[in-house]
Parts: C-alpha cells; structure tokens; sequence
C-alpha cells in the first residue's frame, strides 16, 4: 500500500513539474517568436524606405540632370545608330538600344 501511494505520489509531483517545465518553454518561444516580429517588422520598414531611395536615386529624370550639370553631357532625343559594313562590304545601320533592329537591315 505505501508502495502504490508513493507511485502515486511522485506521478503526481512528476505531471506537475513537467506541466511547469511546459509553462516556461511556452513562455520562452513566445516571447522570442515577438522579438523575432518585432525584428522583421523593422527590417521591412528599412527595406521599404531603402527602395524608395534606390526608385528616387534610378530616376530617369535624375540621372540625366545629374549628367548634364556635372558631367556636361548632353541626352540625345533620338535613338542613337551607327552605321559598320558587314563582311560583304554592305552597310548596316546599328541599333545599340535595340539590337534586335539590326535584323531588320539584313
């Protein structure tokens, strides 16, 4: 009888510490499981604010003011072409925006 008390006993005492081990392992994931929100929440507001300045910095109307003022260049308002000779001797206007025109002179 004392035997199957203190069974009974220590089953006990073992479902309740394991019940407690449980608790604080819950409790220990939960709280990294937000910090780990927390961190990817900031890290997509980075992101976001970094391709917004990465879409105003490839402004195509930035870059060719920033060409013109410092680098003096100056923005051609047609496509520009070139003209090379092929191997029989004929001449071929190149595309070098759009290579695939070349295709169209041959």
């Amino acid at each position: 009888m004392k035997i199957r008390f203190l069974l009974i006993f220590l089953v006990t005492i073992l479902a309740i510490y394991m019940n407690f081990i449980n608790k604080h392992e819950i409790m220990k994931f939960s709280s990294q499981t937000e910090r780990a929100l927390k961190t990817l929440q900031s890290r997509q507001e980075v992101n976001q604010d970094l391709l917004s300045v990465n879409s105003k910095l490839l402004a195509r109307d930035r870059i060719k003011k920033l060409a013109s003022e410092e680098l003096n260049m100056i923005f051609a308002e047609s496509t520009p072409l070139n003209i090379r000779r092929d191997d029989n001797n004929r001449y071929k206007l190149i595309d070098f925006f759009v290579p695939t025109a070349e295709a169209l002179n041959r």
